[in-house]
This record gives structure tokens, sequence and C-alpha cells, in this order.
């Protein structure tokens, strides 16, 4: 698996304020826009399931967007998670958001140092002697 990699997504996803029901379930926009992505993100490869921690830098276009920014993280992240191109968010240390030019959401994906983040982390026993061979 490689360190680093770009990942593609063309359509916006749901607000957060629109991603979820009232009793916290997926909603119906949730589940088509979640089904939709998952065929999108089929070809594209990224840094892995891991574990190990990792990084993102998301590029949302700007045109046609209103509203909250950070609205769309959730969804982003989960969708990632779920198509096994990055590790579980749990292991996610560094995320960066930011509008652009482009017509389409640009992921950009890094694989994170073991050594500074488990130390920052305060990485358990258990943590390390999981991820440690990710790292070979």
């Amino acid at each position: 698996m490689q360190d680093d990699a770009r990942i593609t997504i063309t359509t916006l996803p749901p607000s957060v304020n629109e991603l979820y029901t009232r009793d916290h379930r997926l909603s119906k926009k949730g589940r088509s826009w979640k089904l939709m992505v998952s065929k999108e993100l089929l070809g594209q490869h990224g840094i892995g399931k891991g574990p190990f921690y990792w990084s993102m830098s998301v590029f949302i276009p700007a045109k046609g967007v209103r509203g909250d920014l950070m609205n769309f993280e959730k969804a982003l992240t989960d969708s990632l998670c779920d198509a096994g191109l990055v590790p579980d968010d749990r292991y996610l240390v560094r995320c960066m958001y930011e509008f652009w030019r482009g017509d389409h959401i640009s992921v950009d994906v890094h694989k994170g140092s073991f050594t500074m983040w488990s130390e920052i982390r305060g990485a358990s026993k258990h943590t390390e002697r999981i991820m440690r061979p990710n790292y070979s």
C-alpha cells in the first residue's frame, strides 16, 4: 500500500443535518448518497485499512455550496473508511478542510508517523502492538 493518495468524489454529500434522522439512523438521503459514492470509490486507491495513524486534506468545490464547510466531514470520512481506502477514523490525527475552485471533492490522504503520533496520542501497548507491523 502507498503512503499518500488522492481520492476524487464528484457529488457533494448531504450535510450532517440531513445525513441522519432524529433517532440517529442514516436518512434516506444519506443512504442514497452513500450508495452512489461507494460505487464511485470502487476503482480508486487509498492508503489502506491499517491500522495506522493518518491525515487528510479535503478540498470542497466552493461554487454552489452554502452553509458550513464542516457539515460534510462525517459523511466523507465514513465513506472513505467504509470503502477501505483509509483506516478507521479513530486513527485520524490531522484533518484540514477548505474550499477550492475545482468542480469535485478532492481528498489527499497521508500515512502518519508512528513514533510521533504514538507519543502524542499516548498509545497503549495493545495499540502499538497492532500498529507496528503496518509501519515496516
